[in-house]
């Protein structure tokens, strides 16, 4: 084993690249293995650690993690650094010798979320107390050493949520080589202009742009602008209770126009948007390439024209669509319109237009008869529609039934009804199903459900959003778990923890 080619060591290494364990075994083997080894576990070294939630506590295993990685990072500073850190009352200098490797020269991501983990916690810097200069003085220097070092990033991730970056990468020496080759960037456009300006001075090849807080940012739209082929664009607002009206109401001018020298090689195009942003149907009609859609209104009580986001026929490729409290009619528009073959299509949290369920459905089996995905937005009187979808769309392999309300007395969906339906009528390929929010069933209904299922492909099952009717009966579900009905069975108290959801995103 240890005479194998390093081109097949190398194939082998980064198939096991999520598994620590393996490829710390993997260095011990002899000198060439571990040469092999040691850039496939730098190139990400933050996959092994747990993406940071501000809500939840760090763990001491984790922290114990930080402390490692960290205290490896911090043996290249040079000693004009380490000297100016210390005279910044920052203790965290180590007297050891620089390791036998570069592995800073490995490193193909940085995250910023991770270094603020461990200046605020380990450290205890804050970005906004007494300590703020001691933080802005160690990223500082941090970022000077990754600038200089690191010469393959390819990712840079630049969003907390708590917390926004200070400093202008693009003066710091290297960065030109450091950056110049980026592929991916994540931020939050509330960030300086000037920080995008000098990036658009040195990236011109970065393909995929997550960006946070979404407003529009001078210089954010001249870095989207500069670059020579965007593929993928994920635009999200993450408002939360501070955010004024103004802010989700931002017309996006600047960003929507340089969005549109890129709209033919768009791939993935996601956006939170409102009804001031008049270009997206521009680059609706001239994404030619666009193989998955996420729309997401900002303010899901506002109404909106229609025509702002689909007017003609469009996406000849698109194979996925998403809908966030948007109108029933906004989705059916948009089904009608686009030209391509949709696979897969999800509208979850509607908030008015809901007279609309059926035509939604015969929208449904009229355009889409490959569909294999679909959320299905229902009232008691839509079975006949639904009953024809079920015959028409015989590549089903999942569907997500939400009810609605209807009227003030909250009448809940006969999902006795829609059992014997699905039994009935459904694609033998039907094998997902999930029952959110307001459907009725009684056990018999249900037993006689399951039973009725034997022979078909065992059901992965789900329910959630006030309807855990599967949890009155535990003992149903374990009989059919036990001989093969069903596969497994999940309750998710929130509809966005879906794991059907997730299968519709491809996450």
């Amino acid at each position: 084993m240890s005479n194998l080619n390093k081109d097949i060591l190398i194939y082998i290494f980064e198939e096991l690249s999520d598994n620590q364990k393996s490829l710390h075994s993997c260095l011990l083997v002899n000198r060439f293995w571990c040469e092999t080894v040691v850039p496939i576990l730098w190139s990400d070294v933050w996959k092994f650690f747990e993406d940071p939630d501000e809500s939840e506590n760090i763990s001491k295993r984790m922290m114990e993690k930080y402390k490692s990685l960290f205290k490896i990072i911090l043996l290249y500073l040079p000693k004009k650094s380490s000297n100016f850190l210390v005279n910044q009352n920052i203790e965290i200098i180590s007297t050891q010798e620089k390791p036998l490797f570069n592995y800073l020269s490995y490193i193909k991501s940085i995250k910023l979320s991770h270094i603020y983990i461990f200046a605020n916690e380990i450290l205890g810097f804050d970005n906004i107390g007494e300590t703020s200069y001691q933080l802005f003085a160690f990223e500082q220097e941090l970022f000077k050493l990754f600038m200089n070092n690191c010469s393959k990033l390819n990712y840079l991730d630049m969003f907390y949520s708590t917390h926004h970056l200070k400093h202008q990468l693009h003066i710091f020496p290297g960065a030109e080589n450091c950056l110049s080759r980026l592929c991916e960037l994540r931020c939050n456009a509330r960030n300086d202009s000037s920080f995008f300006y000098g990036l658009a001075q040195i990236c011109d090849s970065i393909n995929k742009f997550i960006i946070e807080d979404l407003i529009d940012n001078p210089g954010l739209a001249r870095l989207i602008k500069v670059q020579k082929k965007i593929q993928v664009i994920d635009f999200d607002h993450q408002s939360d209770e501070d955010d004024d009206e103004s802010f989700l109401q931002d017309d996006l001018r600047r960003i929507g126009t340089a969005l549109k020298f890129h709209a033919i090689n768009l791939r993935v195009f996601s956006l939170d948007f409102c009804s001031k942003n008049f270009f997206i149907s521009s680059i609706l009609e001239n994404s030619i390439n666009l193989q998955k859609l996420a729309l997401s209104k900002n303010l899901p009580n506002e109404r909106i024209n229609e025509n702002i986001i689909i007017r003609n026929p469009c996406c000849p490729k698109l194979h996925t669509l998403l809908l966030y409290f948007v109108s029933i009619s906004l989705a059916i528009k948009l089904v009608e319109r686009i030209q391509g073959n949709l696979i897969k299509i999800g509208i979850y949290f509607v908030s008015y237009d809901i007279e609309n369920t059926g035509n939604f459905i015969k929208t449904i089996y009229q355009n889409c008869l490959n569909i294999e995905y679909v959320t299905i937005i229902m009232k008691n009187c839509d079975f006949d529609e639904l009953e024809i979808l079920l015959i028409k769309c015989q590549h089903l392999k999942g569907i997500i039934f939400e009810s609605i309300y209807e009227g003030e007395d909250i009448n809940m969906v006969n999902g006795n009804k829609l059992l014997n339906l699905l039994i009935e009528k459904s694609p033998k390929n039907l094998y997902k199903i999930g029952f959110y929010f307001n459907w009725k069933f009684d056990y018999n209904s249900l037993d006689l459900f399951f039973n009725n299922w034997k022979g078909r492909k065992s059901l992965l099952l789900e329910t959630g959003e006030k309807n855990n009717f599967l949890l009155n009966y535990p003992g149903l579900i374990e009989k059919y778990e036990s001989n093969g009905v069903i596969k497994n069975y999940k309750h998710q108290d929130e509809l966005w923890n879906s794991v059907y959801i997730k299968t519709v995103l491809d996450l």
